[in-house]
């Protein structure tokens, strides 16, 4: 039979098959519509003190340089300046600016309190014995890590141009 010889009742009974095997629930049962995850509300001392920290800092203006500057104010126990210095540092590296990225690095160890030269190894040994099963103030400990990962890298290529 072709195409143009089918009936219009054999054309809606194979659509009523390609509507029924695509859709999950039984044709009988409309639709329903996923239940959306309500937020928990914010009170108004919240926004207002998320508010004040808003305009004492204002908005971050990223500029080509924006990576390399207030380096001298960053503080290890926020997220945010621990990962700035981090991509200062992979920044540095990426456009082969070997000697900004070991200056980066350097300040990255003022940061973290560290010595790279001095607990490399020993850290990273410790850091791949715990796995990643363990959930210590590992956060750091990643960052440390990372930030070593970099320096040897860095260090590497300046020895590869000599």
């Amino acid at each position: 039979m072709s195409p143009s010889e089918r009936s219009a009742e054999e054309d809606k009974q194979d659509e009523q098959v390609i509507n029924t095997s695509h859709s999950s629930s039984p044709p009988s049962q409309p639709d329903l519509k996923p239940i959306k995850k309500q937020r928990k509300p914010q009170t108004e001392e919240e926004y207002q003190y998320q508010l004040s920290l808003w305009a004492k800092t204002g908005p971050q203006i990223n500029t080509e340089t924006w990576l390399y500057e207030d380096l001298d104010r960053l503080d290890n126990t926020r997220k945010v300046d621990r990962q700035k210095i981090l991509h200062a540092c992979e920044k540095a590296y990426y456009e082969r600016d070997w000697l900004k990225c070991l200056e980066m690095c350097n300040i990255g160890e003022k940061l973290f309190g560290v010595d790279l030269n001095a607990v490399g190894e020993e850290l990273r040994r410790n850091f791949e014995n715990k796995g990643r099963k363990t959930k210590t103030s590992g956060k750091i400990e990643r960052h440390i890590i990372e930030l070593l990962n970099i320096k040897e890298r860095c260090l590497s290529r300046i020895e590869e141009r000599k």
